[in-house]
């Protein structure tokens, strides 16, 4: 793939080994090619399939909206875990693997963990109400 990653996560300071908390926000940004639109067609079961795979064990939650005229995507991703890197691996697996990444439409995509506030009830809130476009 010929997509250009930026990942913005310290895996060597304290916000990485001291929280206390199980579940780990995080902010995908792809950046596409032109013409993305419709050169993902074919590939968009596979997106899918891809997106299900993380949240198969009933504890991830995912929420996307592309940018228009359709030359990105946000993704939201929620991880409910206990494992050392708060998910962050899953997370970069996950883009990796995504059929729009292997098949170079995403030129460059940017991971963050976020904090947020009152995240829990916040994401369950917005993920309720959130319409997925293919």
């Amino acid at each position: 793939s010929r997509a250009q990653s930026r990942l913005f996560f310290n895996r060597a300071g304290p916000s990485f080994t001291m929280r206390p908390f199980s579940k780990r926000y995080f902010m995908v940004n792809y950046e596409y090619e032109l013409d993305t639109f419709y050169k993902r067609i074919p590939h968009r079961k596979a997106h899918e399939k891809n997106m299900d795979a993380l949240k198969a064990n009933g504890q991830n939650k995912i929420m996307a909206a592309p940018h228009f005229p359709y030359e990105g995507n946000s993704i939201m991703i929620e991880m409910d875990t206990k494992e050392e890197d708060g998910g962050f691996a899953r997370v970069q697996e996950f883009v990796k693997a995504d059929p729009y990444v292997t098949n170079d439409y995403v030129t460059a995509y940017t991971i963050k963990e976020l904090y947020l506030r009152g995240a829990t009830s916040e994401f369950d809130r917005l993920a309720a109400k959130f319409i997925l476009r293919s």
